[in-house]
């Protein structure tokens, strides 16, 4: 295998591994970095850390990506002459594509200035409506709901506190990862709250001054600072539920039956228990920026219970206009009006 950087951005399957990550592809991955040197691990980080920064949009056929590395390896080999890809028909390149080309043709030259870009952060987003996986270097796997934003070092290190920053809301499945026979923290930072972890599932939304954490499986550690000389802080286990309040600096901790509820967004459900009304029009205007207003305030506290696909807005609002007999009007893309019939 070939570990070169520009080598790996060619391959379908490493691409597929970073973009749309399975569970054969990770243990097939990790078996490879597992007997990999040092140098071709540090090959691997820089791969992902070109394909991680740039942002999503439509994708090619294999056959056209490769057609599109192999046109960015031929201008890195004659850079002073760059020729665009075509721009027409099936295969019109996107400026997002221009822009990875651009991108790559700077990495794919020696990758100078790596120790300057390593002092950066990868900031992996995705936009409203959107739902993203992806692996991060340590081979965690995340889930990225709609309209959200984690961030990372680029110089990421196994060997010591792995740390991520989330805006939004994002599915954790992280790792458990040892350095010299001590185990390595997984810490988030969301708001005003650190999580800390060393390998386990859970689910972390920020949005609207409240940070909520429902942890499905293993052990954490949920703190805040409290003030510059003090931290409070408390453990949690699997089946609890804790928000804290940005403004109010508290935690309100609860024990539930069915913690995964919390994270069905990412199998593309959203489940509500007894859900008002209101709560569901912030999830749709934080998710898919949709400004939901009610005609009538008392509309506000009806409640909902059952289960709604996450992939088609539209059909969650017409789910709730047939449950509550309620007339849904949609002015615009992003402007809805609910009131009584």
């Amino acid at each position: 295998m070939n570990w070169l950087p520009e080598m790996l951005l060619q391959n379908a399957e490493f691409r597929h591994w970073v973009l749309k990550p399975t569970d054969e592809l990770n243990q097939k991955w990790d078996a490879l970095l597992a007997n990999a040197t040092e140098e071709q691990q540090q090959f691997v980080h820089q791969a992902r850390a070109v394909l991680l920064s740039l942002p999503t949009e439509p994708e090619l056929s294999d056959a056209e990506t490769a057609t599109l590395w192999q046109s960015i390896l031929d201008q890195n080999r004659s850079p002073q002459v760059v020729h665009p890809m075509p721009d027409s028909g099936r295969f019109r390149v996107s400026r997002w594509y221009r822009i990875a080309a651009v991108l790559a043709v700077v990495f794919l030259a020696g990758w100078r200035g790596w120790q300057t870009y390593s002092e950066r952060m990868i900031a992996i987003k995705t936009a409203f409506g959107q739902i993203r996986q992806f692996n991060l270097p340590d081979g965690s796997q995340i889930t990225l709901n709609g309209n959200s934003t984690l961030s990372y070092p680029a110089n990421w290190s196994n060997q010591e506190q792995r740390q991520v920053w989330l805006e939004g809301e994002a599915y954790f499945k992280v790792t458990k990862h040892r350095f010299q026979q001590q185990p390595v923290k997984f810490v988030v930072h969301s708001a005003d709250v650190n999580i800390e972890v060393l390998g386990t599932r859970f689910n972390v939304k920020n949005r609207r001054g409240m940070v909520n954490v429902a942890l499905n499986e293993g052990k954490i550690q949920i703190s805040q600072l409290a003030s510059l000389n003090s931290q409070s802080s408390m453990v949690m286990k699997p089946g609890d539920v804790v928000e804290f309040s940005n403004v109010q600096k508290t935690f309100r901790q609860q024990q539930v039956k069915q913690p995964e509820i919390y994270s069905s967004w990412t199998q593309k459900v959203l489940i509500f228990d007894n859900t008002p009304l209101q709560e569901i029009a912030q999830t749709l205007e934080d998710t898919y920026k949709l400004n939901v207003t009610f005609a009538d305030d008392s509309l506000r506290h009806l409640t909902f219970t059952g289960n709604l696909p996450t992939n088609d807005p539209n059909t969650i609002l017409r789910t709730l206009s047939k449950a509550f007999d309620l007339q849904v009007t949609r002015t615009n893309e992003q402007q809805v009006t609910i009131q009584s019939r």
